[in-house]
């Protein structure tokens, strides 16, 4: 890829707060390893494989979510764009897509990778949720009278997890922190 892709990789990872980082073929990227770029014949850049782009949550901090798929929990239990923005404005360090994976294993900079994903994660288990949690559940809840109705507020709430950089993964876990019986 040519140079103005990479700049533009280059800046979209900085906005998404994403690390540069080495991969196992001592390659420097931004993105994950496995992200395809191509510049199309009408000059325009288009990711493929844009999957794993987010950085994966660390599986052992993350007790809650049970063992079922721990070995590949990596490429699909990821963190949110929020989560990563909220450690931006905290100014923590940016995220590498390949932490903990076998695509930068043998880089350099391999255990830097995995422990700012243990931060993170720590981040949302034990500041992100609970602060969630407790926001939540001081708040007035509407009243749902019919189906229409409550598929709404679980729309909503969805939406409310996700703007906070959790994912709905994690309800149970933030049901667990609320004692209110309307709020669970």
């Amino acid at each position: 890829v040519g140079r103005r892709a990479h700049e533009i990789i280059r800046g979209a990872a900085r906005a998404l707060h994403l690390a540069k980082h080495q991969t196992i073929w001592q390659k420097t990227q931004y993105m994950a390893a496995d992200v395809e770029i191509y510049e199309g014949t009408d000059k325009r850049i288009y990711g493929l494989d844009l999957a794993r782009l987010f950085p994966p949550e660390h599986p052992e901090m993350v007790p809650h979510l049970g063992s079922s798929g721990k070995d590949q929990a990596i490429f699909f239990r990821l963190q949110r764009p929020e989560l990563l923005q909220k450690r931006k404005e905290l100014k923590a360090a940016p995220l590498s897509s390949d932490a903990l994976s076998n695509f930068a294993k043998s880089a350099r900079d391999y255990e830097q990778q995995n422990e700012e994903v243990a931060k993170s994660t720590a981040f949302l288990v034990k500041g992100v949720i609970p602060e969630f949690a407790t926001t939540f559940e001081k708040e007035k809840l509407p009243e749902a009278e019919d189906q229409i109705s409550k598929t709404r507020i679980h729309i909503s709430l969805a939406s409310r997890f996700h703007k906070a950089g959790v994912n709905n993964r994690h309800m149970g876990l933030v049901r667990s922190l609320i004692g209110s019986e309307k709020h669970r």
